[in-house]
């Protein structure tokens, strides 16, 4: 799998990490502890994109944050 291929460079920016399947063969990813900036980052380099264009369309990315 890419995802499981990626685990060194996800912990660059991700404390951990949870996978789930969601309706319509979509995959839904909980990443704790994300630096998004770094994130954004490596999901954007172009080897990134070639590796998984044939997996997913454009990654949407969702930050939540708590409130004080």
């Amino acid at each position: 799998l890419v995802f499981d291929d990626d685990v060194v460079e996800r912990r660059k920016f991700s404390d951990r990490m949870n996978v789930g399947l969601l309706d319509n063969n979509q995959v839904a990813i909980l990443a704790y502890g994300v630096n998004v900036k770094a994130m954004e980052e490596f999901m954007g380099t172009e080897e990134f994109q070639e590796r998984t264009r044939q997996f997913h369309l454009e990654p949407q990315i969702y930050e939540l944050s708590k409130l004080d």
